[in-house]
């Protein structure tokens, strides 16, 4: 069985996985390998609308471009209202391209702003929550109006609500966030 690594910290490559990468819009140069164009949430206030934007027209395209993310909001991390700003302007530019690329979701304590933005510009594109710790009312939520994949951390002891929503779901990924270690 081949494992496919999605990483969102890439400093954890090994040879026999197959990896895709994060790639920063602001360090955008046509990458040779599977990767998402990332748009973090922490880094809202250094957001770049005209770079965004003119990467975002460059790599649509690209045979290896699979995703957009982390783009999302994080009530625990700098300024909220700039990351509600990025994030209309992020999903504003995605209906506009009319991209169905998997939207990586980066979400903390945000879960009813964010689904009120994706209702507000009828995003339609897969979700992804990394690190997703609601519970299953809110992943229906979102699963009535979207394809939901989730991730629960390995290295931390999985709740009994995270057990629930692993054995209810049909897609879900395993991360080792925290550790060095390799599936």
């Amino acid at each position: 069985m081949k494992l496919i690594s999605i990483l969102t910290h890439p400093h954890r490559l090994k040879a026999n996985e197959i990896h895709i990468s994060p790639v920063p819009y602001t360090q955008y140069k046509n990458p040779d390998f599977p990767f998402w164009l990332d748009a973090h949430p922490w880094k809202a206030e250094d957001f770049d609308q005209a770079a965004f934007d003119f990467v975002l027209n460059e790599a649509k395209n690209h045979p290896l471009l699979i995703g957009i993310g982390e783009v999302g909001l994080d009530k625990m991390k700098s300024d909220f209202t700039q990351q509600v700003i990025v994030l209309e302007m992020i999903l504003h530019k995605i209906k506009q391209a009319r991209l169905n690329l998997p939207l990586l979701i980066h979400c903390v304590k945000a879960y009813d702003e964010l689904y009120e933005l994706l209702r507000k510009y009828q995003i339609q594109n897969h979700l992804h929550f990394h690190q997703f710790n609601k519970n299953k009312q809110v992943l229906e939520q979102f699963q009535r109006s979207h394809t939901v994949s989730f991730s629960c951390n390995l290295n931390t002891t999985l709740s009994k609500k995270s057990k629930e929503l692993i054995q209810s779901s049909q897609h879900f990924l395993i991360e080792l966030d925290q550790s060095e270690d390799s599936l």
